[in-house]
């Protein structure tokens, strides 16, 4: 399960650049890299399951403008790829955006559950 995720405070002009560089590196690189580390053995045992955590941020960049949205989309838009890379089959891949009711309450997640074949 992927639940990691950061953000950089202010969008593209008022952050440096190796400050940006560090959601990159958690909110789409780690995902990638856990990914693949795990991929190869659930389609060799034809079972397993990916659970990416996402946000609703990533239907609707424009209500959080910066890089967290844009980081969130690209999961979304990876563990969909990944269920039609795959197809279907016993492992499963899902995803998950999380919707905040109030800022800094509590989450409801929103899951959808597609098979990752072997």
């Amino acid at each position: 399960m992927n639940n990691a995720g950061t953000i950089v405070a202010g969008g593209l002009v008022a952050s440096d650049l190796d400050a940006l560089q560090r959601p990159i590196s958690l909110n789409v690189t780690a995902v990638t890299r856990l990914a693949g580390a795990g991929v190869p053995r659930f389609v060799a045992e034809g079972n397993g399951a990916i659970i990416n955590l996402s946000s609703v941020l990533a239907l609707a960049p424009e209500i959080f403008p910066g890089l967290y949205a844009a980081t969130k989309a690209f999961v979304l838009a990876f563990s969909q790829s990944l269920q039609a890379e795959r197809g279907r089959a016993a492992a499963t891949c899902r995803r998950c955006c999380r919707v905040s009711r109030a800022p800094r309450s509590g989450t409801m997640p929103v899951a959808t559950r597609t098979p990752y074949p072997g």
